[in-house]
């Protein structure tokens, strides 16, 4: 709220019509116990340029750095055209469409967000959306389970790490058992040993690529080494990275799942993000949340409306095939502008442009003494460095120069490039870590 409408005035008037003399009077029903007793310890007030001089003062401390962080959220370039059209009042001040008839806006925003998502991903049915990546992993290993009431989950070692954090919290009371797989020396699954896990307890395996190291997996293969089983298969992946590899759906993925932050979200500090959740056909019943579909009305005009909804707010709760209670609508505009602004083909260019930059920065850190590139030439923006010297003081260092890495043990460290990166931001991370002896 940018200034506060209503004047002292109005606020006598309304504790009047209320029957209140007075604004403490009017909170006189919340036990004593619960108010505050203390001071607040702040100013007095301050007209509205004291307090845009200080509020501008209090942002002036904050540090802009130079992202090479990514690990599932990535310092992206947001079109200032997504910024202008998602602020319009009629999206950020929308809520739930029930009511078809007056909700037409949102329903067709969010079913095209919807077909983009089903276009990326070679998927038949995609819903609203979820809370973040985490949640729709999770979602998607529960959609598995109350599709074939089988109670294992086969998982990749190099699946993102608060993913799993996310499944094993959902998994716990359910009684659902993690397995996690081998680990190749490639830095990726090792697929030929799948089939030893494989069992009539098998719900599904979960696959991500580009994984949590940057490594690009094989979906197909996965798909083949389960074939002829009731298992499904469950691919997650940055979905700017779909617009360069072949989809899930070509690979033979049941289930694809992403984190859509990439899709035209800032970082905002770690959310609010956009889970996203597809799946082919067979399984459109099971999928969490509500889907919006298209149709004609009597007069056949194109309409939208809550096609499927199998929330528990909706249904017998025995029948409802989540708890999930809403979805990032705001977030989910945000894509759906993105990638209509961008198309497949814009995508792709950023992909590779990012791309391009990762091999530059990655090639140019594994030259340097003490430095090495671990997994070469399977990776398209984002990559795992070993160091003889701490990635923890590596860290510290690059903080110095307002430079953020990722260092995930003690001497390997992730790093990130997005199109957002330029060659002398990369040359000053070049500089810095070939000074650390």
């Amino acid at each position: 709220m940018k200034y506060i409408p209503c004047t002292l005035d109005e606020e006598t008037e309304i504790l009047d019509y209320l029957g209140f003399d007075s604004f403490e009077k009017f909170l006189s029903f919340i036990p004593q116990k619960l108010l505050f007793k203390d001071s607040y310890d702040i100013s007095q007030p301050l007209s509205e340029m004291e307090l845009i001089d200080h509020m501008q003062n209090i942002a002036s401390k904050n540090r802009v750095g130079i992202s090479f962080i990514g690990a599932g959220a990535y310092d992206r370039y947001v079109p200032s055209v997504v910024d202008f059209i998602s602020a319009r009042s009629e999206f950020y001040t929308a809520y739930t469409p029930y009511q078809a008839e007056v909700s037409q806006g949102t329903l067709q925003y969010v079913y095209e967000y919807q077909s983009m998502v089903c276009s990326l991903s070679g998927m038949d049915a995609a819903n609203a959306s979820l809370y973040d990546g985490a949640s729709a992993v999770a979602e998607a290993a529960l959609l598995s389970y109350n599709h074939n009431k089988k109670k294992k989950i086969l998982v990749s070692p190099y699946l993102n790490r608060a993913y799993l954090s996310v499944l094993e919290t959902y998994s716990k009371n359910l009684n659902l058992q993690i397995i996690i797989l081998p680990k190749s020396k490639k830095g990726t699954v090792d697929l030929d040993s799948i089939k030893n896990f494989i069992d009539d307890d098998v719900s599904s395996i979960i696959i991500q690529s580009p994984n949590y190291f940057g490594q690009l997996e094989d979906w197909r293969m996965a798909k083949e080494e389960i074939d002829n089983t009731n298992v499904l298969l469950i691919a997650v992946s940055d979905p700017i990275a779909l617009s360069t590899i072949k989809s899930p759906g070509e690979c033979g993925a049941d289930i694809y799942v992403g984190e859509g932050q990439s899709l035209g979200n800032y970082l905002s500090y770690g959310g609010p993000y956009l889970g996203i959740i597809a799946v082919k056909s067979k399984l459109v019943r099971k999928l969490p949340g509500r889907i919006v579909g298209k149709t004609t009305d009597v007069n056949g005009k194109t309409g939208y409306t809550l096609t499927l909804q199998t929330r528990e707010q909706h249904i017998r709760r025995e029948r409802a095939t989540s708890n999930i209670c809403t979805n990032q609508g705001i977030m989910s505009l945000r894509a759906a502008i993105y990638l209509s602004l961008l198309g497949r083909e814009g995508v792709d260019k950023i992909n590779k442009l990012s791309t391009s930059k990762a091999y530059y920065l990655a090639n140019k850190i594994d030259a340097l003494d003490g430095y090495s590139l671990l997994y070469k030439n399977n990776f398209l923006n984002e990559f795992l460095i070993e160091t003889k010297a701490s990635s923890e003081l590596i860290s510290e260092k690059c903080l110095e120069k307002n430079i953020y890495i990722h260092p995930i043990s003690t001497n390997k460290i992730l790093i990130a490039v997005t199109e957002k990166r330029s060659k002398a931001q990369m040359d000053m991370l070049i500089s810095v870590l070939e000074s650390i002896k």
